[in-house]
């Protein structure tokens, strides 16, 4: 099944027993192999609290939440703040080409939500939006999410033509 991470921010995570353990604040993702590694959870409770979970804990992922073992939630974020670090937030990322040139914006990411691995990004540049399949990224970093060259030019496998008119 198929997420977009927009849809994701907000819904709870459980345990097997149908209690709420939290709800997703944010995604991290892991940019050299376009996959979303966990997630930040908002605790409830009279204080705001954190908690680490790790896309690999999770038992069942759908449109309604993520299911997890509760001692799964990690009260520390350090490691997932490592990975923001290194290759930053997806989600409003600049877009841009190998050359260097600035296709728009990453608006959202659709990923699996059995795997975690990233199928399409959405880009946005002013009144413009497409999307481009994974196949096309190349690298993240901190500031960018860069995609091959091919992105900007569309190509066709077939040309398209007109048959022949027939004769009279």
């Amino acid at each position: 099944m198929l997420v977009e991470a927009s849809h994701c921010i907000g819904l709870p995570v459980f345990n097997a027993k149908g209690q709420t353990l939290g709800a997703v604040d944010r995604l991290v993702w892991q940019g050299s192999e376009a996959t979303v590694v966990g997630m930040q959870v908002t605790r409830p409770g009279l204080v705001k609290k954190f908690a680490a979970l790790y896309y690999d804990d999770i038992t069942e992922a759908s449109r309604q939440g993520f299911m997890t073992d509760e001692g799964k939630l990690q009260s520390s974020l350090k490691e997932l703040d490592e990975v923001v670090k290194r290759f930053g937030k997806v989600i409003g990322a600049n877009a841009v080409t190998e050359s260097g040139q600035k296709i728009g914006r990453v608006t959202d990411i659709i990923f699996d939500a059995d795997t975690g691995g990233i199928v399409r990004f959405v880009i946005r540049d002013f009144l413009k939006e497409r999307i481009i399949p994974r196949q096309f990224f190349v690298t993240a970093t901190p500031k960018a999410v860069v995609f091959q060259d091919v992105v900007e030019t569309p190509v066709f496998d077939k040309v398209a033509t007109m048959p022949a008119p027939e004769a009279a």
